[in-house]
């Protein structure tokens, strides 16, 4: 009688373990669940052939950034926020493949969108892509960040005549350049 009544406990408890585990995976799976559908709405880019919606913005110079700008040419599009560490993180690289840009500064458009918060990135962005893309921020940032549909950040668009070339979320994701 008494291995019976120690068999049916360790059977109890070995059954009360299993049902804790499996409501910790359940919850686990819960929890994956939530995050992979914030990171596929948050991987969202403008697919390939997309024209850019109409925006009408200034740069940091005064100088006007219209869709018929967009539409000239190669044009490199960088969109960053100011409350964004992998932008952070990107920024040198973004110089660096701006740098590359046949067309130099004049065919870069850079994009920091944000409030500029005290414990935001925006004059550390600005500062590393100013000398090698226009840069716009502000209000106008944020009509452009609409324009290019931009739900995450970094985003990187190579426009070919106002449209959609080569779109990422990194400059890996561009082709490599030659600067002639």
């Amino acid at each position: 009688m008494l291995y019976l009544a120690t068999g049916v406990t360790v059977v109890g408890l070995l059954c009360l373990f299993d049902l804790f585990l499996t409501f910790a995976v359940i919850r686990r799976l819960r929890e994956h669940a939530s995050r992979l559908e914030r990171v596929a709405g948050a991987d969202r880019l403008l697919p390939v052939g997309a024209r850019i919606g109409a925006a009408t913005a200034a740069d940091l110079d005064g100088q006007p950034v219209t869709a018929d700008w967009l539409r000239q040419g190669t044009r490199l599009v960088v969109l960053m926020s100011d409350t964004c560490n992998s932008c952070l993180a990107e920024v040198g690289a973004a110089a660096g493949y701006a740098g590359r840009m046949p067309g130099g500064r004049d065919d870069v458009l850079a994009v920091v969108t944000g409030r500029g918060a005290a414990d935001g990135h925006r004059d550390q962005l600005v500062a590393g892509l100013r000398e090698v893309a226009r840069v716009v921020t502000g209000a106008d940032a944020s009509a452009l960040a609409t324009a290019f549909a931009a739900e995450s950040y970094p985003c990187f668009y190579l426009l070919d005549r106002g449209r959609v070339a080569v779109a990422g979320h990194g400059v890996d994701d561009l082709p490599e350049l030659v600067r002639h």
